[in-house]
């Protein structure tokens, strides 16, 4: 029984790599993920020891290519070295209420979608997972999902449905909330089930 059903996951995963391979042209787009990095099937990102911050790293060369900060603080820093029509954003909010009149404005989170896409990528490439729900304060924000969409597009074979969470920057609080419930619950049915045993031990004895 579990030989069978192993042997069929396997099917599943051969038949859908052999499906990938085929929707790429040529052999050099079978290797080209964005731009100039190459060999897609080796680069992983990673996440570093600063929570913020992610790392392009190629296991193969067992070199790191690029090293991006993605904390709000970080991402304004890089959106104030470029020319602003009326100065640099004050503030992410300021910054994405602007893509509309400011050229530099675009180009930050263009650039920030592309980061997203490449650990979509790396996600999809080691879990293939059905859907992938952006949250957090930056990543939840509606402007950021159709650059990150499209930047995912050029990125994976088959393209994976990609959200935004709609709990935005408290998904950790509502998690948290959740989790604290869940454990109540339980402990209260746990002492519930004891005290029903405890009085049903006395009533037959």
């Amino acid at each position: 029984m579990l030989s069978s059903i192993l042997a069929d996951f396997y099917e599943k995963d051969i038949r859908r790599l052999i499906e990938e391979v085929n929707l790429f042209k040529n052999e050099v787009n079978l290797w080209m993920t964005h731009g100039t990095v190459k060999n897609s099937s080796g680069n992983l990102v990673l996440l570093s020891e600063k929570s913020s911050e992610l790392i392009l790293y190629d296991p193969v060369a067992r070199q790191e290519k690029k090293r991006w900060k993605m904390d709000a603080a970080s991402v304004l820093e890089e959106a104030a070295g470029l020319r602003w029509k009326h100065g640099p954003p004050e503030s992410i909010a300021d910054l994405f209420a602007r893509l509309d009149d400011e050229p530099s404005a675009r180009r930050v989170v263009v650039a920030l979608a592309g980061r997203v896409a490449f650990v979509v990528a790396t996600i999809c490439a080691m879990l293939d997972p059905e859907l992938v729900v952006l949250g957090g304060g930056i990543g939840s924000l509606p402007e950021l999902l159709d650059p990150v969409r499209a930047a995912a597009a050029d990125l994976l074979a088959h393209p994976v449905p990609i959200e935004s969470s709609l709990l935005h920057d408290e998904a950790a609080l509502y998690g948290a909330l959740a989790s604290g419930l869940r454990d109540a619950r339980d402990q209260l049915f746990r002492r519930g089930t004891r005290l029903i045993e405890t009085r049903t031990s006395s009533v037959m004895a």
